[in-house]
């Protein structure tokens, strides 16, 4: 594994064509290789949400999770309230789940 590749994937949101076929080969590629990639060109979304995902029952997209981002590992140094993907994450109480924030930190360093 060499690195993560960056795909602007601005192509897929247009009409068929050479680009968009050229930008599905690297992420397939991406996905067959590391397993991950970074996304970029997204259009514009002003729907972005992050947080707890509540389980969804009866829907296609049931999911249940915490979205997380690189302030459980870097801390608030990070946080840009703007950007989607650097929000503060929304953890649980330390009391509540002892030493979960340290494992998720080691996990999240590991990822990187």
């Amino acid at each position: 594994m060499d690195s993560i590749s960056l795909i602007d994937i601005s192509s897929l949101f247009n009409a068929p064509s050479g680009d968009r076929d050229h930008t599905d080969r690297r992420i397939a590629e991406a996905a067959a290789d590391v397993g991950f990639f970074g996304a970029r060109g997204w259009p514009a979304n002003p729907n972005v949400y992050r947080g707890w995902f509540p389980r969804q029952t009866g829907f296609l997209t049931s999911k249940e999770g915490i979205d997380m981002g690189p302030d459980v590992a870097y801390g608030p140094s990070v946080v840009s309230p703007g950007a989607p993907l650097r929000e503060p994450t929304p953890l649980p109480p330390e009391n509540a789940l002892p030493g979960w924030r340290a494992s998720v930190a080691d996990y999240y360093h590991g990822m990187v």
